[in-house]
């Protein structure tokens, strides 16, 4: 059921609702909007099956009725710190790559040099010179 579905049910059950001021309409789908179709299936359901309303649900109850039907979410797992420094397996993979990047600029030709290749190698140089652990500081 969509929220406008519900909107549609409601005011069909409780005709007098608008009328009494209690303007659910606006509300209902501002809250119900983000929300899976069948979770307010649930909560209507789970609703209903209560004993006779004299109003329609408010719309906290609804929004609690929606929390309430929908399936626990999964805590998330820990995310690990990430690295601040370079391992020897990083330092081989940049150069790798450095290294293809300079044989699709080169081409055939292996005396060709342009300011892109050798950007990349003195790139390559300052990359490799980066520490792979903290220094000790005095």
């Amino acid at each position: 059921m969509t929220p406008i579905e519900l909107h549609k049910k409601i005011c069909r059950m409780w005709p007098n609702a608008a009328a009494t001021g209690q303007g659910y309409a606006e509300l209902y789908l501002r809250i119900l909007k983000n929300c899976n179709p069948k979770d307010i299936d649930a909560a209507w359901e789970k609703w209903h099956r209560k004993p006779p309303h004299q109003y329609p649900p408010k719309p906290y109850e609804i929004q609690k009725m929606i929390f309430d039907a929908q399936p626990p979410k999964p805590q998330p797992t820990e995310i690990p710190e990430p690295r601040k420094y370079l391992t020897e397996a990083d330092k081989k993979k940049i150069q790798a790559s450095i290294g293809r990047l300079e044989e699709n600029i080169k081409g055939p030709r292996s005396d060709f040099k342009t300011p892109l290749a050798s950007a990349l190698r003195s790139l390559g140089r300052t990359i490799l010179k980066v520490d792979t652990e903290p220094s000790e500081r005095p």
